[in-house]
C-alpha cells in the first residue's frame, strides 16, 4: 500500500473537492508515528508507529498477534505464521512435510516422509519421545533422559559432554568451557589470562603462572606449580631426596649438592686436571717408527669437557656442572643478576656456604663452580654477604667451592 507523507506536496488541483473535505467542511487525516504515514481510520490503525490493516475489523496488539486471510490468531513463539508451509505446536514453529501437519511428540519429517520419533528407554513405549535425528537416549540411563546429538554424534553422557560440535572428557563431573580451561588428572585450570598465579590453562596445555614477573611457563614432566607459580619437583640421589626448580627452560638443583669441592674434584677428574700438567714423553712416528721427544697433556680427559656428558662430574645421571652460557641464560631470564629474584621468585635457595682458598683463606657467601676451565684456572660464581648480585670471576682450580648442578636439555 503506497502512503502518503506529512509534507509531500501533490497536485490536487483536477481532483474533487469532494474528496478532500468532509461534509461538515474539515479535512480528515490521521497520521502514524515519526514516519507520519497517512492510514485510513475505518481499515486500519496505528500499533507502535507502523500501521496495520484491522481484522475482522478490530484492532489488535500486534506483538502477541497476527492477522492471516482476515482471521486472528496468536503468534508462535513470536512469529508470524505462514499457514501455507508452517504450523505451529507448544508455541513452536515447525514446517509442514509434504503439507501435512503432523505431532512432534510423535513423528517427524525425513526428506519429506513422515517418520515416528523412537521412545527412551527402548522398551518403554510410554517413555519419552525423540527424533533420533536430533536427539540420542543413553540405555544405560534408567531416568530415560534423551540428549542433544553433537554434530549427528552420541556420546558418554556421564564421562562426556559436548561443546561446540566437538566431544571433550568431562573433568571429573565437570562440563567445562574448553577453549579457557583444561582438565588434568580430574582438576580444571582456568585460562591463564585470567589467572593471578600458579597453575593454570596455556593454550590448552598446563601452565604455571609466576606470582612476581606474570610469566607463564610449561612445567616439565614431573614438576609441579604451586600457587605462588614456583615449578618445583624432586630428584633421588645417592639415597638423598634433592629439590629441584624450573626456571624458564632449565631445571636446576634448588640447594647444592655438595660444599666444598675443588675443581677437578668437583667434575669428577683426576686431580692433576687442577693444573692441565703436560709431561715429556717419547713419542713414535707413524711412518718411519722411529722415536722422539713430544709434549702431550698427561690428562687429556681435562680438556675434554664441552659436552654435557663429559660435564656431568659428580651430578647425577642426566644433570651436569653448569658451564658459562647455561648460568648467563639463567640470569638473561630472571633480568640480571639479583640473588633475591633467584630466592623470592623462583625459589632457587641462594645458601651462603662458603669456600675457601689457599690464597685467600676461607671467603663468607655463596661460591659455585662452573664447568670451564684453563690452566689452573676455572670459571665461577659467587655471592657475597650482604650484596644482591651475583658475580662471576676466576679462582684456582684449587679452591674449595659449591656444586649446584643442572638438568640436561
Amino acid at each position: 500500500m503506497n502512503r502518503i507523507k506529512f509534507g509531500q506536496f501533490i497536485l490536487l488541483a483536477a481532483i474533487p473537492m469532494a474528496m478532500v473535505f468532509t461534509s461538515c467542511g474539515e479535512i480528515s487525516t490521521n497520521f502514524c508515528g515519526e514516519s507520519r504515514f497517512e492510514y485510513s481510520d475505518s481499515k486500519e490503525f496505528c500499533f507502535e508507529d507502523e500501521v496495520y490493516e484491522k481484522c475482522e475489523g478490530k484492532i489488535y496488539n500486534a506483538l502477541d498477534s497476527f492477522c492471516y486471510k482476515n482471521v486472528l490468531y496468536q503468534k508462535c513463539g513470536g512469529e508470524q505464521v505462514d499457514f501455507s508451509i508452517n504450523f505451529c505446536y507448544g508455541n513452536v514453529l515447525y514446517q509442514k512435510c509434504k503439507g501435512e501437519i503432523f505431532n512432534p511428540l510423535y513423528q517427524y519429517c525425513d526428506g519429506g516422509n513422515l517418520k515416528y520419533n523412537k521412545s527412551c528407554p527402548p522398551e518403554d513405549r510410554y517413555g519419552e519421545n525423540y527424533n533420533s535425528q536430533e536427539k540420542f537416549c543413553y540405555p544405560n540411563d534408567a531416568t530415560g533422559i534423551t540428549y542433544d546429538l553433537c554434530d549427528g554424534k552420541e556420546y558418554e553422557p556421564p564421562e562426556q559432554f559436548c561443546y561446540e560440535g566437538l566431544i571433550y572428557p568431562k573433568c571429573g563431573k565437570n562440563d567445562y568451557n574448553p577453549s579457557d580451561n583444561i582438565c588434568i588428572q580430574g582438576n580444571l585450570y582456568a585460562s591463564c589470562d585470567k589467572t593471578v598465579s600458579g597453575p593454570c590453562s596455556d593454550e590448552g596445555n598446563l601452565g604455571c603462572k609466576n606470582k612476581k614477573d606474570k610469566k607463564t611457563v610449561n612445567p616439565y614432566y614431573g614438576m609441579e606449580c604451586d600457587k605462588d607459580g614456583k615449578i618445583l619437583g624432586k630428584i633421588a640421589y645417592n639415597g638423598k631426596q634433592y629439590n629441584t626448580v624450573q626456571i624458564g627452560e632449565q631445571v636446576w638443583m634448588a640447594e647444592n649438592y655438595g660444599d666444598g669441592y675443588n675443581w677437578a674434584r668437583a667434575m669428577n677428574l683426576p686431580q692433576g686436571c687442577n693444573t692441565d700438567e703436560d709431561v715429556q714423553k717419547t713419542c713414535v712416528n707413524g711412518i718411519t717408527g722411529l722415536e722422539y721427544p713430544c709434549m702431550q697433556a698427561k690428562y687429556p680427559e681435562c680438556r675434554g669437557i664441552s659436552s654435557s656428558a663429559a660435564r656431568q662430574g659428580l651430578c647425577p645421571s642426566g644433570w651436569s656442572i653448569p658451564n658459562n652460557d647455561e648460568w648467563q641464560k639463567l640470569m638473561d631470564y630472571i633480568g640480571g643478576f639479583f640473588a633475591n629474584v633467584l630466592d623470592g621468585n623462583y625459589g632457587f635457595n641462594v645458601k651462603l656456604s662458603g669456600g675457601s682458598c689457599e690464597a685467600d683463606g676461607n671467603l663468607d657467601g655463596a661460591f659455585w663452580w662452573a664447568s670451564e676451565g684453563s690452566y689452573n684456572m676455572a670459571s665461577s660464581y659467587l655471592i657475597y654477604p650482604n650484596s644482591n648480585a651475583i658475580r662471576t670471576i676466576s679462582h684456582d682450580k684449587s679452591c674449595q667451592f659449591s656444586i649446584r648442578c643442572l638438568k640436561n636439555n
